[in-house]
């Protein structure tokens, strides 16, 4: 395996458990869920992004180094019960294969799983300008679920444990029922799996609240951080203040959450495209104008 110790290094082509990437901006670590030595105490599982570096901060990790960022943790399919944490969690305990596309592409690859027959492939792409990871992941459902009103028919969460950020919660766009102005609201939580919204601020404290705008954002190493989404629908968010983790130092994990309805049966296909975001020096205030300048890379 090639270790970088900056962004200017150019990585040779792997297979394994580890491909590195750099496009010169970004230094990325993909991983697989298998063992993995090289990054210490690493739970076998985790799979994603396991290191990320900016070339301005190359010694700093955005996320936690044994752990990872945009990791298929979870998934949920509507009729099927979940009982324990090892069949909520499927992607973990389940092969993923990782293969390298070209220079700066890499992708994950998950046949059918057991019970719940879902089959993904996630794709990652390295950008320069903005500093970002494109991505573009797609779903097959071979197993029908059953409608039920208060669940999406098919949930999928990626967890990103963030190392140490300044502030450790998230901040979205959204309103309350109370209110239907949209404003800069930010999740918020005591402990993991508890989990409420308030005021960007820190003032009330929300349990009806709405999405606005489909992305996240937050500051972790003195950078803008964002994730964002497309289709819109698409989208939700978690947040725990540990990332069920405890450790010396924050752990947040800012989590994105797809979920797809109204899915007519099996064999079932659908897609969306999302950006990851880091931009050393900006705040969360630009969040909105890097979201609409994606949607017009996006139409062109």
């Amino acid at each position: 395996m090639l270790i970088l110790s900056g962004c200017e290094e150019e990585p040779e082509p792997q297979t394994g458990n580890v491909i590195i990437i750099s496009n010169g901006v970004l230094t990325a670590h993909f991983v697989d869920n298998g063992v993995l030595s090289e990054y210490g105490d690493h739970p076998e599982g985790l799979n994603g992004i396991a290191r990320l570096r900016h070339i301005n901060q190359p010694e700093q990790d955005i996320f936690v180094p044994f752990l990872a960022g945009l990791n298929y943790e979870t998934t949920a399919l509507s009729g099927v019960e979940d009982t324990t944490w090892e069949q909520k969690a499927e992607p973990r305990y389940e092969p993923i294969y990782l293969n390298q596309v070209d220079d700066t592409t890499v992708e994950l690859y998950q046949e059918p799983t057991t019970r719940k027959e879902i089959e993904a492939l996630l794709q990652y792409t390295l950008k320069q300008n903005p500093p970002a990871v494109d991505f573009y992941f797609q779903f097959w459902l071979h197993r029908a679920p059953v409608f039920l009103a208060w669940q999406a028919d098919f949930t999928a969460l990626f967890a990103s444990y963030m190392y140490d950020p300044q502030d450790p919660h998230l901040y979205f766009r959204g309103y309350t029922g109370g209110d239907l102005t949209p404003r800069w609201l930010r999740a918020a939580a005591e402990y993991h799996g508890s989990f409420w919204v308030e005021e960007a601020g820190g003032s009330g404290n929300y349990t009806n609240y709405y999405i606005h705008k489909p992305y996240f954002a937050g500051i972790v190493q003195n950078a803008l951080f964002m994730i964002m989404l497309n289709p819109p629908e698409n989208f939700r968010l978690w947040y725990s203040p540990t990332g069920g983790w405890n450790l010396d130092y924050n752990s947040p994990a800012w989590d994105l959450v797809i979920t797809q309805d109204n899915v007519p049966g099996p064999p079932y296909y659908f897609s969306v495209n999302g950006r990851m975001l880091f931009i050393p020096g900006e705040t969360v205030d630009n969040a909105q104008y890097h979201y609409e300048e994606w949607l017009e890379e996006l139409t062109k």
